[in-house]
């Protein structure tokens, strides 16, 4: 009979997880699904500055906690930039792995399939986060060191804003002016084309109300669903979903409340996913893996999953508005 090591080892090898997880149903993410669908692997655990520059045109300034490090691209140097590991774990009692010994082959995979569901919900959750803050145009994000609590930290440029909007009294000509000129915003810097735009709670309820309310001579299309709010040629989507921050535990949505983005969909946006730094996943970028590690004290197994993921966004691609 094998040992409680062997049947782990031979469940989560890297081609096992990839299976399991193909298995697996949609998790939405909303800004990874709609702004970072190219996800190109790296076969190093690091990205360098020329990968950024090529996506970015401009050079990132990397921070972690205190320390502060202006990133510079002379001819000899290749700089690089290792993405901050996202990795939650799950502990495995000793009568648990106890009663593994008892399931079938069936019964292996469900519990297998559940494990990996459920790290897999956490890294994906903190990716999504991850890609949420991204469109400030800076990744500001809590990261744990040596039982304490850090910032890792990521400048990729300031994105494109517009003056204020006050939609305390605005109609829906004003509403239609104030999105036109955050597409000319874009356009100047040559990503135009095509675009989307989110609002966060308060602003897409006002302009909710305004579309409700209207009554105008402006022949301007107006369109109210469940999914979206459309005033000419533009729709807009409330992007209202919480992310949590992993040291307060607090909540944020993906748009503060007051907030209004115009995002590119023609940038050359991406999520890159590293290499993991474990003979066991055979040192290869993937985005979800997962390992049994024995532990002594007290007696168990920790199934530790790893991610290296590092959403780079193209800061003139972001055109933002503040409504009052």
């Amino acid at each position: 009979m094998s040992s409680i090591t062997e049947i782990l080892n031979n469940l989560f090898t890297p081609d096992s997880i990839a299976r399991a997880v193909k298995k697996l149903p949609k998790i939405e993410t909303p800004v990874m699904d709609r702004i970072y669908n190219n996800r190109p692997t790296k076969p190093l655990p690091y990205v360098t500055v020329e990968d950024i520059q090529e996506i970015i045109q401009t050079v990132p300034v990397i921070r972690r906690g205190a320390q502060s490090i202006s990133v510079t691209t002379e001819e000899t140097t290749y700089q690089t930039i290792e993405p901050m590991p996202v990795r939650p774990s799950v502990s495995i009692s000793s009568t648990e792995l106890n009663n593994l010994k008892l399931l079938g082959r069936t019964g292996l995979e469900q519990w297998r399939r559940e494990k990996i569901e459920y790290l897999r919900r956490i890294i994906r959750r903190t990716v999504e986060g991850l890609s949420a803050v991204s469109l400030t145009g800076k990744i500001s994000w809590p990261m744990q060191t040596s039982g304490a609590w850090s910032t890792y930290e990521i400048d990729f440029g300031a994105p494109l804003s517009v003056d204020d909007a006050d939609w305390n009294s605005a109609k829906i000509k004003d509403v239609f002016q104030l999105f036109n000129k955050m597409k000319l915003a874009l356009t100047q810097k040559g990503y135009g084309v095509s675009y989307e735009i989110w609002a966060g709670e308060d602003a897409y309820t006002a302009l909710l109300g305004m579309c409700e309310n209207l009554v105008s001579t402006v022949k301007i299309r107006i369109e109210v669903t469940d999914a979206y709010i459309s005033v000419g040629n533009f729709k807009v989507y409330l992007r209202n979903e919480p992310i949590q921050n992993p040291q307060t535990k607090a909540f944020e949505p993906t748009i503060p409340s007051n907030k209004i983005i115009m995002i590119s969909t023609a940038a050359n946006t991406r999520l890159f996913y590293c290499a993991i730094d474990d003979l066991d996943a055979n040192l290869l970028p993937m985005p979800f893996f997962v390992k049994p590690v024995k532990i002594a004290d007290p007696s168990e197994i920790r199934l530790i999953a790893e991610s290296k993921p590092l959403p780079v966004p193209v800061s003139n691609a972001l055109c933002w508005c503040k409504v009052l």
